[in-house]
Formats: C-alpha cells, sequence, structure tokens
C-alpha cells in the first residue's frame, strides 16, 4: 500500500547575535491540518485520520572562525 502524511507547518524564528560572529535562533510553532491516509495497490482507501494540533519547537547556534 502507500501511505501520505500531509500537513501544513507554521513557525517563527527569534534570532539574537550576542556578537558578530554568533548567531543564536530559536525557533516555535505549529503543526496544522495533520492528516493520514493509507491506500491500497489499487489507489482504494483503507484508513484516514486527522491528528490534532502538533507543536514545533528548535533552536540553533551557528558561528563564523
Amino acid at each position: 500500500g502507500i501511505g501520505e502524511y500531509t500537513r501544513f507547518p507554521l513557525f517563527a524564528r527569534l534570532s539574537y547575535k550576542p556578537v558578530p560572529e554568533v548567531t543564536v535562533a530559536f525557533y516555535g510553532g505549529l503543526s496544522l491540518y495533520n492528516r493520514l491516509r493509507v491506500e491500497d495497490r489499487h489507489g482504494d482507501e483503507l484508513y484516514e485520520s486527522g491528528q490534532d494540533v502538533a507543536p514545533l519547537i528548535g533552536g540553533s547556534i551557528s558561528g563564523k572562525f
């Protein structure tokens, strides 16, 4: 069968440069309209499910040498 997961991610980034060579960034957002669909090899739907809104978080630190 074939599985397909669709979603619409919405996020924002907040970054800070404590010194010109270093950047610190924080990410936050939501994954909206989450849907999982499974079909058999003939394209007939076997299963479909919608999931709740999911939070997204992350961060990064980058620098120049």
